[in-house]
C-alpha cells in the first residue's frame, strides 16, 4: 500500500510541474522597450555581410539551441525583483536570455565569482544563472581604469579589432583621424575636453539635422569636434553645435530609472554623412526594428571599427559607472556579446555607435545605441526609446 501511495504521489508531481503557472496578479512588463517575440525572424534566409578575418566567430550556446520559448513570461516574474538583487552582494544588475534548450532564463550579473550566496536558485518557475561581468562602466572610462575588472580593465586585445577591421584601407585608414566633410558615422567624435566617443548616426527633427551620440560624450561643451581632442582634433575641427542632450541621474537608485544616455548635435548642410566608411555596413535603415533575443547584430565605431554580434539578453537592469566616479541605474537596456571570442563587440570610444541588425530581410535596421560595457559584454539603449526621447528620425535608406 505504501508503495502505491508512493507512485500516486509522484504521478501527481509530474504531472503539477507541466503545467504553466499563471503570472501574478500586477505583473507586468507593459514598460519595456524591448520585444519578446519568441520566433526571431525563424525561417528568415540571413544574407550575413561579415568582414574582417572572422575564423573564430561563432554564438556560444545559440548555434546549437532548441526551439526557444516566448521569454514574456520571464520578464513578467523579473519585473518584480531587479532592486531586491541589486542589493545583494556584488549583483550589478540582471535580465533575462534562454539557455541552451531555448528557455527562458533570469540572468544575475556579478561584479566577482559568483556573486551573494543569497542569490535565488529560481525566480517563479524560471531558473537564475550567475554571470560574472565584472563592473559595468559607460564607455567613456578607460580599460586601464578599470582595475576592479582584472587584467586590462576585462578589455580583450584593444589592438585587434581595429587592426583586421580597417587592415589594407587606404587614409585615412583609422576611424579615430580626421575624414573629410561630410564626415561619415562611426567615427570618432568629442568634446574638447572629454573622452573620445563616437559619430553615431545623422538623424533629423524637421527640416534640421543632428548628429547623435552618447550624452557622456559630450558634457555641456557645445562643439563637436571630428576627430575628437584626445584623438588630435581641436575646436576648429568643429562638425555640429549642442542642441540636446539627456540628463542622467546619478546616485539615486532604485528610485531613479534612467533609459537613455544619448545627445544631438545640430550640423550644417555638408558636415555629416548618413554612411559608414567603407569597409562598414554602409547606410542603417530610416526605419527601426525591435530588439528580440539572439538578433544577430552589428555596430562601427571609433575604437573597434565594425564588429559583430548577437543580443543575449533584455530587459536589462544595471548600476552603471561613470567616468566622475558616480553611478546611475539603467533599466529596459539590452546586453550584447560579440560573435568572436578573441575581440569585444565594443570598447571604450566607441560610445554612442548605432547598433543595427545584421542579415535577414532587417538587415541595417536600428536597433539600439552603444553606452555601457563589463567583461564581454556590451550594453546598449533602444534606438526606439533614443528617438522618442529626444523626438528624432534616422537619416537612412528606406529600402
Amino acid at each position: 500500500m505504501k508503495i502505491f501511495i508512493t507512485f500516486l504521489i509522484s504521478l501527481f508531481l509530474a504531472t503539477s510541474a507541466q503545467a504553466a503557472p499563471k503570472k501574478a496578479a500586477g505583473d507586468s512588463v507593459a514598460d519595456t522597450e524591448v520585444s519578446t517575440k519568441a520566433d526571431n525572424g525563424k525561417g528568415k534566409e540571413k544574407d550575413k555581410k561579415k568582414k574582417g578575418k572572422g575564423e573564430n566567430r561563432k554564438k556560444p550556446g545559440k548555434d546549437d539551441r532548441a526551439e526557444p520559448q516566448d521569454p514574456s513570461d520571464a520578464l513578467a516574474a523579473l519585473s518584480n525583483h531587479p532592486d531586491d538583487l541589486l542589493e545583494l552582494k556584488d549583483v550589478v544588475g540582471s535580465g533575462i536570455g534562454w539557455d541552451q534548450n531555448g528557455t527562458p532564463i533570469i540572468k544575475v550579473y556579478v561584479a566577482k565569482g559568483k556573486g551573494d550566496k543569497k542569490i535565488p536558485k529560481n525566480i517563479g518557475q524560471f531558473s537564475v544563472k550567475t554571470e560574472n561581468v565584472g563592473n559595468v562602466y559607460a564607455l567613456n572610462v578607460p580599460c586601464e581604469e578599470r582595475t576592479s575588472n582584472g587584467k586590462n580593465g576585462g578589455c580583450k586585445n584593444l589592438e585587434q579589432a581595429l587592426d583586421q577591421n580597417t587592415d589594407g584601407l587606404e587614409e585615412p585608414a583609422s576611424p579615430q583621424e580626421w575624414h573629410e566633410r561630410p564626415a561619415p558615422i562611426g567615427i570618432s567624435v568629442g568634446a574638447s575636453a572629454m573622452a573620445p566617443g563616437t559619430l553615431g548616426c545623422r538623424v533629423s527633427r524637421g527640416c534640421h539635422n543632428y548628429a547623435l551620440t552618447n550624452s557622456h560624450v559630450v558634457a555641456d561643451d557645445t562643439k563637436l569636434i571630428q576627430p575628437a581632442a584626445y584623438d588630435g582634433g581641436d575646436t576648429d575641427d568643429s562638425i555640429a553645435l549642442l542642441f540636446e542632450a539627456t540628463k542622467i541621474v546619478m546616485n539615486t537608485f532604485p528610485e531613479t530609472e534612467n533609459r537613455v544616455d544619448a545627445a544631438i548635435y545640430q550640423v550644417t548642410t555638408g558636415m555629416v554623412d548618413v554612411s559608414t566608411r567603407s569597409n562598414g555596413y554602409g547606410a542603417p535603415m530610416a526605419i527601426t526594428r525591435d530588439a528580440e533575443l539572439d538578433l544577430d547584430v552589428m555596430k562601427y565605431g571609433r575604437s573597434t571599427a565594425q564588429t559583430h554580434g548577437y543580443i543575449d539578453a533584455v530587459g536589462v537592469t544595471l548600476i552603471v559607472n561613470y567616468a566622475d566616479g558616480e553611478s546611475a541605474r539603467f533599466v529596459d537596456q539590452m546586453v550584447i556579446k560579440s560573435d568572436d571570442d578573441s575581440i569585444d563587440f565594443s570598447l571604450p570610444g566607441d560610445s554612442g555607435a548605432l547598433v543595427v541588425a545584421d542579415g535577414g530581410d532587417d538587415d541595417r535596421k536600428p536597433v539600439g545605441l552603444v553606452f555601457a560595457s563589463g567583461k564581454n559584454i556590451t550594453v546598449a539603449n533602444p534606438i526606439d526609446a533614443v528617438l522618442n526621447e529626444l523626438d528624432i528620425d534616422i537619416d537612412g535608406d528606406f529600402e
